[in-house]
């Protein structure tokens, strides 16, 4: 019979490995179902433990949120009639507002655009919005020391209201984004990342780094540099 180790040992291993393979300029990127490494609890373990190690290497620290969930029967049903017609599978994001059983189906209320704005007010005690909210505050006050990235909206035909319809058809297409309810197949992927490129190069994540320098290749030439007229920030929101 297989036993799963204790959550310890794979704490001892994932810190070890980041202490012998961290190198400066280097990003962790964090992710988890339901967002839950953006819960008050995990913030303050970043801020206590990990912050303090990836400072002390170099690094920065990447909070992603998680890919919205598509309501589905399981991960069993099959997509052809959102190929067939979007519109039969989109939601809209207002639906979800008033039916807290409705949670695990349409994570976050308000749009990230309008939280992360100050635009809309987290409703009390229901987490994904407080969390939310708190997670970009957190990351705000961090400077450039942690990086928030959600491109959930992406998947929605509007980041400013409530009316917005969402579902797993990629914007204006009838091509299926997912593989399943909470995943992203290849062309999910393959939409998502012109988005994640552009909010790397705001983040200043390519400044001052020569392609092959970390593999020692001599000779190559650095990327573009960062266009003047771009801000760099540590909180993005599609």
């Amino acid at each position: 019979m297989c036993r799963t180790p204790p959550a310890e040992v794979y704490q001892a291993h994932i810190t070890s490995m980041l202490r012998s393979q961290l190198r400066r300029g280097d990003v962790v990127g964090l992710l988890a179902a339901g967002d839950e490494h953006l819960k008050p609890e995990m913030l303050a373990w970043y801020d206590t433990f990990l912050r303090p190690l990836l400072a002390s290497k170099g690094a920065q620290l990447l909070l992603l949120r998680d890919a919205l969930l598509q309501p589905m029967e399981g991960n069993t049903r099959s997509w052809q009639p959102c190929v067939d017609a979007p519109a039969s599978c989109s939601w809209a994001r207002g639906q979800c507002a008033f039916d807290p059983s409705a949670t695990n189906l349409c994570w976050g209320l308000s749009t990230d655009r309008e939280l992360s704005s100050g635009r809309a007010a987290p409703r009390v005690g229901w987490w994904p919005d407080t969390v939310l909210a708190e997670a970009i505050a957190y990351t705000r006050a961090r400077n450039s020391s942690v990086l928030f990235l959600s491109t959930r909206d992406l998947f929605c035909t509007t980041s400013e209201h409530m009316s917005a319809m969402c579902g797993p058809t990629i914007a204006g297409t009838n091509v299926v984004g997912y593989c399943d309810g909470a995943h992203l197949n290849l062309a999910g992927s393959m939409y998502l990342w012109p988005y994640l490129c552009s909010a790397f190069l705001r983040f200043g994540l390519f400044d001052d780094i020569e392609v092959g320098q970390r593999d020692g290749h001599a000779g190559a030439s650095p990327p573009a540099p960062r266009p003047l007229d771009l801000e760099s920030v540590n909180v993005i929101t599609y």
